[in-house]
């Protein structure tokens, strides 16, 4: 009965974990003062979105709709990601290291999305997050988390 929505669904997913490393760049773009440009970029992707929608909804449908969506996070992403290049001293720059901070990004994203229904005081979502995005890039064997743990063994 649901079938027809799993084509869609795969899609937004991709879109969701995207839209946790969107987020991740919109905060730094805050608080680097460059909320303007932020915005600029998040409005051009929202009429990409709607340009996209109004070719690709008579054709496809649903599936139209959410590639349109899936399209316009990645150009947001990637055009916010350019934004904020020169204020990051650590920048992924390959595939591999890309996905490993995507994958963690996610994860937090997901368990931050999970425990905001406890009800807890921000502080401990703070340190939640910060654990599971930490604790995630331990089990990925993420290079530069692998190295500050050796540098606290040292001490």
């Amino acid at each position: 009965q649901y079938l027809s929505a799993l084509v869609p669904f795969k899609i937004m997913l991709f879109s969701v974990l995207f839209s946790v490393q969107l987020a991740i760049f919109n905060y730094l773009a805050l608080s680097l003062n460059l909320q303007f440009r932020s915005m600029v970029i998040s409005w051009s992707a929202v009429l990409i979105n709607v340009g996209l929608n109004i070719v690709l909804i008579p054709k496809l449908g649903v599936v139209g709709a959410v590639t349109g969506t899936f399209v316009a996070v990645l150009i947001d992403l990637a055009l916010t990601a350019k934004l904020c290049r020169p204020y990051i001293l650590y920048f992924p720059w390959s595939i591999k290291e890309s996905f490993t901070i995507l994958i963690a990004g996610s994860v937090m994203g997901i368990a931050l999305y999970l425990i905001q229904y406890l009800h807890l005081f921000f502080i401990f979502d703070i340190v939640i997050g910060a654990l599971t995005y930490g604790l995630s890039l331990l089990l990925l064997k993420e290079k530069r988390i692998l190295q500050f743990t050796q540098i606290l063994k040292l001490k």
